[in-house]
């Protein structure tokens, strides 16, 4: 095989290559509650890095008619991020809302309420790919369910993952307490002893992957949400140089 042969193929494995890496989780969940005069939940001076993905987790006893929840953070709003919100409801809202940040900084997050009339709890969580890795959303998932048995959510993935994070939040009319999945933590056992899940599993593996929080009732509505992320490996310019002297060293030689 020829050198020109040897090198195309090797920079094509070489770009090609699909890699995952644990995603990193900075320092610990932060928690927060809503204020009692504004009904805002705000977690302040949270300090990001670009490639970090920002996620924010809430538990409401709210419906969207009654007092919807609405994700905000500080600075240039769609030029230092990508923002989107996952939301459910049956008798309460749950929500699940993320920010990509492009640009790092110092910025506050809030989730902002329509009135004060409200119970939210939330939970905050910086996530941070590895050095030539960059996070993506892997699945997302809903439930909502007048007669459920607990928060119960599915997740299917395109390719298999080796190390994912998921993060849900889960609520219930009438504050009874969840059982938390043996795969997962609450930075909140108090909420989630009160009706108002938030929790997240760094142990997200395979093709798919389900999770279930029990209800210690025998059955009460439920509306649940979560996001599934995963990281993958960022093509380095050196690599995508060597394919393009790869093609052309190829074409030049087919051309003699």
């Amino acid at each position: 095989m020829s050198l020109q042969r040897i090198l195309l193929l090797s920079t094509l494995l070489a770009t090609s290559t699909w890699t995952q890496a644990a995603i990193t989780l900075v320092g610990s969940p932060s928690t927060a509650s809503d204020d009692s005069v504004t009904g805002h939940t705000t977690f302040s001076n949270v300090t990001v890095q670009a490639g970090d993905f920002v996620v924010l987790s809430t538990a409401s006893n709210k419906s969207f008619a009654n007092n919807l929840l609405t994700y905000s953070w500080t600075g240039t709003e769609g030029v230092s991020g990508v923002s989107s919100t996952l939301s459910a409801e049956e008798t309460y809202g749950a929500y699940v809302s993320y920010t990509s940040v492009l640009v790092g900084g110092t910025y506050d997050f809030s989730m902002l309420a329509s009135n004060s009339a409200l119970t939210a709890n939330s939970a905050l969580y910086v996530l941070r790919p590895d050095t030539g890795e960059m996070i993506f959303v892997a699945d997302t998932a809903t439930q909502t369910d007048p007669a459920g048995t607990g928060s119960a959510l599915s997740y299917v993935f395109a390719s298999s993952l080796t190390s994912a994070f998921a993060i849900e939040a889960a609520t219930t009319q009438s504050g009874g307490a969840f059982t938390l999945d043996s795969n997962y933590l609450t930075p909140n056992a108090s909420a989630a002893g009160n009706g108002r899940l938030v929790s997240y599993s760094s142990a997200v593996t395979g093709s798919t992957w389900s999770s279930l929080h029990d209800f210690v009732a025998a059955t009460d509505d439920i509306a649940s949400v979560g996001i599934v992320f995963s990281t993958s490996s960022v093509p380095e310019p050196s690599r995508v140089m060597l394919l393009a002297l790869g093609l052309f060293g190829w074409t030049c030689r087919r051309r003699r």
